[in-house]
Formats: C-alpha cells, sequence, structure tokens
C-alpha cells in the first residue's frame, strides 16, 4: 500500500508515524518506571478497578506506539530504497 503511493504522502504518513510514537513513547517513558515501582508494592488482589484500567491504558499507548512506530518504520525504508538506491 505505501510503495504505491507518491513520495510527499509516504514522507507525510511516515512523519506523522514518527511524531505520534515519539509523543506517546515520551509520554510512557515518564510515567511507566512510578508506575512500575507502584504496581510491585501492591499485590494483584489489591489493585481495584482503576489499577487494572491504568494498566490497560498503558497497554493501549504502547500498542499504539508500535503501530506508529512500524508505519514510520515502513516509510522510512521505502523512501530510502527510492532516494538512496
Amino acid at each position: 500500500m505505501f510503495s504505491e503511493m507518491p513520495d510527499w504522502l509516504v514522507a507525510f504518513f511516515g512523519l506523522s508515524g514518527f511524531l505520534i510514537a515519539g509523543f506517546y513513547g515520551y509520554v510512557l517513558d515518564k510515567v511507566v518506571p512510578d508506575y512500575l515501582e507502584t504496581a510491585n508494592k501492591i499485590p494483584f488482589g489489591d489493585w481495584g478497578w482503576i489499577g487494572w484500567m491504568l494498566a490497560a491504558i498503558l497497554a493501549a499507548l504502547g500498542g499504539t506506539v508500535w503501530h506508529f512506530g512500524s508505519i514510520a518504520w515502513r516509510c522510512n525504508g521505502i523512501l530510502r530504497d527510492r532516494w538512496y538506491k
């Protein structure tokens, strides 16, 4: 799909993916260490619904980083092959 697009559109999607993955990666980098420190102190049974909801949100953000990072990686590969080979 991406390989059939013009260069400017591939660059747009690649840049968008990079910015989204970078932003959410930065957010996770700031939040996850404190989350893990707190989660290791509290037994699973005592988390309650708020703890499990927070875990689900962090997992969804991790999936978002992976998804948009993969798009950026793919677009980077396409443009590198087109422009430098």
